[in-house]
């Protein structure tokens, strides 16, 4: 976004403070002046605001051996809660998971509780009791297993959610920030951002997996960014032409199966969109497919531009740290 006016100026320069503090444990006014570039006055107006908004803490120092102390500053972690909530299917069981993370990405608490169908009802209620239990909570960074297209929920492994237009709702009950995103779209972001890559984020990066309740999906992050498609149905990798069999059962026919389909979704990303690195991940694919994958795909692809390939097996975490990052997107 090109900054122009004084007030996209003045957000650019408190969002650079308080990075800058995200990033170290604490700083003085004349050391943030230096990382960011500002003057040491401007400078010292944002940390006097957000010291007064209480996003930020003033800390004691040593006490030098010659004249006052400087003042230091150290990020307030604990200003705000993000609350992030996914609903899923495993195994035929409805539930929703969800985790509340400080400004830090400090995981302060996580659960699951199960449901035999989940309405807005069901996410209301929840959302009602987190927020009781912890009203830091301003934010609510939601994943789906579907993909939000012209203000409603689409296609969504949780049938009872579709048609439904959760971000309005949840904002009109709660005075919240809300933000949805598509399940696999977050995992591969917090998957994305755990590898590493954003140095080196003018590569594709893949992530494409195999749950036993909604079959293959995948999410794509290029130059930094998640793609979305212009009708957020970039990565529905579930539509390819596998076979005349429904991809559903198709899988479940055993493991070359899901090796087959795997090499297809791969060969096809090679092709369209050359990235760097994929990571496969979910319950019904191994660490053990991976080669056997990459010689399916050696068939019609140049071994010269396959990516590297990856197994990610704890994906809830990735899970999470994408919501997260969603969120920290916006705020900072």
């Amino acid at each position: 976004m090109e900054i122009t006016t004084f007030n996209q100026v003045k957000l650019h320069n408190v969002n650079l403070i308080k990075n800058v503090l995200r990033s170290v444990p604490s700083g003085t006014k004349h050391s943030v002046a230096q990382i960011t570039g500002l003057s040491i006055a401007t400078c010292n107006t944002i940390l006097n605001e957000l010291t007064e908004s209480q996003e930020i803490i003033p800390i004691e120092t040593g006490t030098p051996s010659v004249g006052r102390p400087p003042k230091s500053y150290k990020f307030n972690k604990d200003y705000s809660y993000i609350c992030c909530l996914f609903p899923a299917v495993t195994d035929g069981q409805k539930h929703i998971n969800y985790a509340v993370v400080d400004l830090l990405g400090n995981i302060i608490f996580e659960n699951s509780r199960q449901y035999k169908e989940i309405y807005y009802s069901e996410i209301y209620t929840l959302v009602e009791e987190l927020i009781t239990k912890e009203p830091r909570i301003k934010t609510i960074s939601i994943g789906i297993p579907g993909y939000y297209n012209n203000g409603k929920i689409d296609s969504c492994g949780v049938e009872e959610l579709n048609g439904c237009n959760l971000i309005e709702l949840l904002e009109k009950d709660f005075h919240r920030t809300i933000y949805l995103e598509n399940n696999m779209n977050a995992i591969a972001y917090g998957s994305y951002a755990n590898n590493c890559l954003q140095q080196d984020s003018e590569s594709g990066f893949v992530m494409i997996s195999f749950f036993p309740d909604i079959s293959i999906g995948s999410g794509i992050i290029l130059n930094g960014k998640i793609v979305h498609g212009y009708s957020n149905f970039a990565g529905e990798v579930l539509y390819l032409p596998y076979s005349e069999t429904e991809i559903h059962h198709l899988i479940k026919q055993g493991n070359q199966a899901i090796i087959d389909c795997a090499a297809m979704a791969l060969a096809c990303y090679c092709a369209t969109l050359n990235p760097s690195l994929v990571v496969f991940t979910g319950e019904i694919l191994t660490p053990d497919m991976l080669d056997p994958i990459r010689e399916k795909c050696l068939k019609a692809i140049p071994q010269e531009h396959l990516p590297q390939i990856r197994y990610e097996e704890n994906y809830m975490e990735s899970y999470i740290a994408g919501l997260t990052q969603i969120a920290f997107d916006h705020m900072f």
